[in-house]
């Protein structure tokens, strides 16, 4: 499994996919992948499945995540998902009531704003790893992230 991060993305879709051409080109040469086409072709063969997951035929899983200003991806031989997700001002409140099992909300009260983050970034890469597009209502995976 790689991590491979950027610190001052943009935003932009063209950079997030230079950004992935580039990741790819890296974890093949570091382990030791030959292939016929080079990251940015291969970038350009994304499918995305019919839950909104995208693959690249043929190469490993991957999860990319933004968040203001930073980018990462994960790589890994398995199904994957993957979120960084760096607090910001929103109607928490409203948000854990609607998408959260009442388990979250209860740990949300308990733990204060740093839980609502922790189980949304959860429940991000969970949608990620399966290309659901919602997760309602179901708790967070367990564990310390």
């Amino acid at each position: 499994m790689y991590i491979l991060t950027c610190d001052n993305y943009d935003g932009k879709k063209e950079t997030s996919k230079a950004l992935l051409a580039r990741a790819i080109d890296i974890y093949n040469m570091d382990v030791g992948i030959a292939m016929d086409k080079s990251g940015a072709e291969l970038v350009e063969t994304i499918v995305t499945s019919e839950n909104g997951k995208p693959s690249i035929p043929g190469w490993m899983e991957f999860s990319i995540s933004d968040s203001e200003g930073y980018w990462a991806i994960l790589i890994a031989d398995v199904p994957c998902g993957f979120d960084i997700q760096l607090t910001r001002p929103c109607k928490l409140d409203r948000i854990a009531l609607k998408y959260f099992a009442d388990e979250d909300n209860m740990l949300i009260v308990e733990e204060g704003e740093s839980a609502f983050w922790r189980i949304w970034a959860r429940r991000e890469a969970a949608i990620k790893a399966v290309g659901a597009t919602v997760l309602n209502r179901i708790p967070a995976v367990g564990g310390e992230t």
